[in-house]
């Protein structure tokens, strides 16, 4: 048995096109049997996790796209929503499943497909019998399917915990791999490097998942499609962005980025840097902010590891110059994406660490209205 990824339009393709979904791709199945013959579809939509749990714990944009696609689609979100939590650190996609129709039902050919949908996805969620407006919903299923479905899914181990009767499925939990400081010692450093400390504890795999992700938003096809067209001179800009594999991630002290003096609103600003690899070889991707003229700019800079000089060296034009800003915005949107994520996983230990503290010292009103900090 296989699954094969429909290729045709369907109407949920041209919703999401409509709304320039950022975070839910649609994904349709064909289900086959070795002789190629047809035996049902699934229905269902892919989102990256890493990106989606982001969005829940920063920005939340992702409530109106979810809302704009269908209520079912707002029933996950709500329901991931409520399990960001133990999502933080997951890596990989998600698939949900809306409908799995078959000519013939049996109940070890659906087993069969859900395990071949373990095997590409990190979490599945299963609407079980409720479907979109877009599903077939004439279907005649045998006499007791829903209650011996429910039985089947709950016996492989699935979780049906949520206020939606959605069957949810989790892969298990991914080793954390350390990253790899390049050709570098791993040095004592005389400055704090919360965010990066953040961000090792979370894995290099988290990382280059959210990264695959952002790549992949809708709002960014106008930006891969510019670097094409204005891409002269240099290296392919789309090319390196899309198959680079993160190595590393490191917070620098702002006050070391001056030459002289630092201003006095240095210590505010970050220093970060992404190392990865591509085509063999070693860049590092310089993300930093400054103050001109009152307002905060990012400057994304990119350089190559020398083995002769043995360190990175920047300025050099790798991309076309007509293409770099393009592509500067895409780097940006993963620096800022960590680092909202830092505060807000930051803000929440904060919090419990508080409660915990004042419960320790007996009883406290705390009061709602307490002034923003």
């Amino acid at each position: 048995m296989k699954l094969i990824k429909s290729r045709r339009k369907t109407e949920v393709d041209y919703i999401c096109e409509d709304i320039s979904t950022d975070y839910i791709k649609p994904c349709w199945f064909h289900i086959k049997d070795e002789q190629n013959q047809d035996l049902g579809t699934l229905t269902g939509y892919t989102f990256n996790i890493p990106l989606i749990i982001n969005d829940l714990l920063t920005k939340k944009e992702s409530l109106l796209e979810f809302d704009s696609i269908s209520h079912l689609c707002m029933c996950l979100w709500d329901v991931l929503e409520k399990q960001v939590d133990p999502l933080k650190d997951q890596v990989g996609d998600l698939y949900f499943l809306n409908n799995l129709y078959l000519e013939e039902y049996d109940e070890t050919i659906e087993k069969d497909i859900l395990a071949l949908l373990k095997d590409k996805y990190e979490m599945i969620v299963y609407s079980l019998g409720q479907v979109e407006l877009f599903d077939t919903n004439d279907i005649t299923r045998p006499e007791g399917y829903f209650t011996s479905r429910k039985d089947m899914l709950l016996d492989m181990g699935w979780e049906n915990n949520n206020p939606y009767g959605f069957f949810v499925y989790r892969g298990a939990t991914i080793e954390q791999q350390p990253a790899s400081r390049q050709d570098e010692e791993i040095e004592e450093v005389g400055y704090a490097t919360p965010v990066e400390d953040w961000v090792i504890r979370k894995g290099l795999k988290w990382l280059q998942s959210l990264w695959d992700g952002i790549i992949k938003q809708s709002s960014f096809s106008e930006h891969f499609e510019r670097i094409t067209n204005l891409q002269d001179t240099g290296m392919d800009g789309v090319h390196f962005l899309k198959i680079l594999k993160v190595k590393d991630y490191k917070q620098f002290d702002p006050l070391d980025d001056y030459i002289g003096e630092a201003p006095v609103y240095a210590p505010i600003l970050r220093s970060e840097a992404l190392y990865i690899t591509y085509k063999r070889k070693k860049y590092m991707i310089s993300f930093s902010q400054d103050i001109w003229d009152g307002n905060m700019v990012e400057n994304i800079s990119i350089g190559r590891y020398d083995e002769l000089f043995k360190g990175y060296v920047f300025g050099q034009g790798f991309f076309d110059l007509d293409a770099t800003g393009w592509m500067d915005e895409i780097i940006s949107d993963l620096f800022n994406r960590i680092y909202l994520q830092y505060k807000a996983e930051s803000q929440s230990m904060n919090n419990q660490e508080s409660l915990f503290a004042l419960a320790l010292k007996g009883p406290v009103l705390i009061h709602n209205n307490q002034p923003k900090k």
